[in-house]
């Protein structure tokens, strides 16, 4: 639900590029996947997969 607000406020182009900026690895450059700890190209860590403790 939150990604439609945000996609009403910013507009579609503006919420894509934020999210290709958000899911783009800071080590290499490639698109990262949500559902993994790290980068498929570079095993950089991703930031945005969540820790469990």
């Amino acid at each position: 639900m939150e990604n439609f607000i945000k996609i009403e406020n910013m507009g579609i182009m503006a919420f894509k590029e934020e999210a290709a900026i958000y899911w783009t690895c800071q080590e290499c450059g490639e698109l990262l996947c949500a559902h993994r700890a790290n980068c498929l190209h570079c095993n950089a860590p991703n930031p945005h997969f969540p820790n469990e403790k």
